[in-house]
């Protein structure tokens, strides 16, 4: 019998949302427990080792001991970061990726580059999000790692008006077609897939045996909010974020006149996962949908509550134009998104946001001086636009345009008569008179293509009749290099 579709991203969601408040819990017992009793362990240690004679054998010990107590007290906190990184509850998502990659590149020795695109200083995103994009890096950078036998590595997270662009992409082995995980994935690939499909998102896999594997992921953010409200009768309340109570009690935040009320009957608990209620030890007990409930409950819209003799509900409204306000108390886990743009039938060659986010990491690489690091961020990409063009398939203009014009920055850069001659073979590979702003370029540019590539343009510059193009091609030729092998 097939499962309800709902039900299991219900029980996905539960489980992953139990898995993060266990991992949390954990992380918070190896920092405040076993750190900090090797911490004082470290400390005694120290103090030891300077009251001993300094050519004894035991201070030999003590110093080993010390040795010991470091690396396993560094152990501890890489594992703690692992499970649950501090740094990611307070700071954000951005200097959490940083982190996570500056630790991979130390552990594993495979560089790796990471682009931050288009956040504003210090900007925070919804719990849930900044969750997603931190465990679907760290499964990403664990599968490389353990499968791509890479030497190299990019990270790209780029925040945009309505969505968040992942991207991670590794120089190693491939995924042959053939293989089990390229339709299937392993248990790593699988963890993302259903992150993802929890936050309405879109995952791809790029690869080609040995020239690395690329995976883009996109999360579509929204300002639609839902707000829950807990409803008597007539009346509703929207719930608070954080902890709110209900009881006979006046210090309760919804007070019941019931006698069979206790004074602090059951919690109610909005967080950036959902929303629960739990029992506080009442005589009468909570009953959800006709249930006694005895440990915390997730509720939804439509759960009906039972307390003493009074009959409460939940009711969960889509606020689309929340105030600033609102959205520090609402539930930004739970929004409602706009379903993925489905672009499964456009290809490699249609991901012009890819090449332009490559481009702009690449840029910020060349401005340090790191030519090789840029040219091979951005080799693959570049080399299937070109493969497509060649085999006749359609490139949209403005991927055929980026991919020139990165092609041109790298020539300038690297000095390589390859990516100057990139541009004239991507387009005379689609049959098409270079666009003004490239010849602009070229205009501008140390390095040429070579004089048979520019024959070319010339040639379909006449055809179509167009004497300015012509004009400025020939001029380009004049100063372009004779024929050469390209590099």
């Amino acid at each position: 019998m097939a499962v309800d579709d709902g039900l299991r991203t219900r029980f996905i969601e539960q489980v992953i949302v139990a898995q993060e408040d266990e991992r949390r819990r954990i992380a918070r017992e190896l920092h405040d427990g076993i750190g900090q009793a090797l911490t004082s362990m470290l400390v005694r240690l120290r103090s030891l080792d300077t009251q001993l004679p300094s050519d004894g054998s035991a201070q030999h010990v003590v110093r080993e001991l010390r040795e010991t107590c470091g690396t396993t007290l560094d152990e501890i906190g890489r594992l703690a970061r692992g499970l649950r990184p501090a740094v990611l509850d307070e700071l954000g998502v951005q200097a959490a990726v940083q982190r996570q990659a500056a630790d991979f590149e130390s552990s594993h020795g495979i560089t790796t580059d990471v682009g931050l695109v288009g956040f504003e200083p210090e900007e925070r995103l919804p719990a849930n999000t900044e969750i997603t994009i931190y465990r679907i890096v760290q499964e990403a950078l664990t599968n490389i790692a353990k499968h791509a036998e890479a030497s190299s590595a990019s990270v790209i997270v780029e925040r945009r008006p309505g969505d968040i662009r992942v991207i991670v992409e590794d120089d190693g082995r491939g995924i042959s077609p053939s293989a089990p995980s390229a339709s299937t994935g392993g248990l790593g690939l699988q963890g993302i897939r259903e992150r993802v499909a929890l936050v309405k998102g879109s995952l791809t896999l790029e690869s080609v045996p040995g020239s690395g594997t690329t995976l883009y992921v996109q999360i579509p953010l929204n300002t639609e909010v839902t707000e829950y409200f807990i409803c008597r009768g007539a009346q509703s309340f929207r719930v608070p974020f954080g902890v709110s109570t209900i009881g006979r009690s006046p210090e309760c935040e919804y007070v019941l006149d019931d006698a069979r009320v206790s004074r602090r009957h059951a919690r109610l608990d909005l967080d950036e996962n959902g929303i629960t209620i739990e029992d506080l030890g009442s005589a009468n007990g909570v009953i959800v949908n006709g249930l006694r409930i005895d440990a915390p409950t997730r509720l939804a819209g439509g759960d009906a509550i039972s307390l003493g003799g009074d009959l409460l509900s939940i009711d969960e409204r889509v606020d689309e134009e929340p105030s600033s306000e609102k959205r520090r108390s609402t539930l930004p886990g739970q929004v409602t998104l706009r379903p993925p743009p489905n672009d499964s039938s456009e290809g490699s060659t249609s991901r012009i946001d890819a090449i332009e986010v490559a481009g702009r990491l690449a840029e910020r690489l060349l401005a340090r001086g790191r030519v090789e690091a840029a040219e091979r961020l951005l080799r693959g990409r570049l080399a299937a636009v070109l493969d497509a063009a060649n085999r006749g398939q359609l490139v949209q203009p403005g991927i055929a345009q980026n991919a020139a014009r990165y092609a041109l920055i790298l020539s300038q850069q690297a000095r390589s008569q390859r990516w100057a001659d990139f541009s004239l073979e991507l387009y005379n590979a689609l049959g098409t008179l270079l666009p003004d702003r490239i010849v602009e370029w070229l205009e501008q540019a140390s390095e040429l293509p070579q004089r048979r590539l520019l024959d070319r343009q010339i040639a379909l510059a006449r055809a179509r009749g167009s004497s300015a193009a012509v004009a400025r091609l020939e001029a380009l030729k004049e100063r372009a290099p004779k024929e050469r092998a390209s590099e």
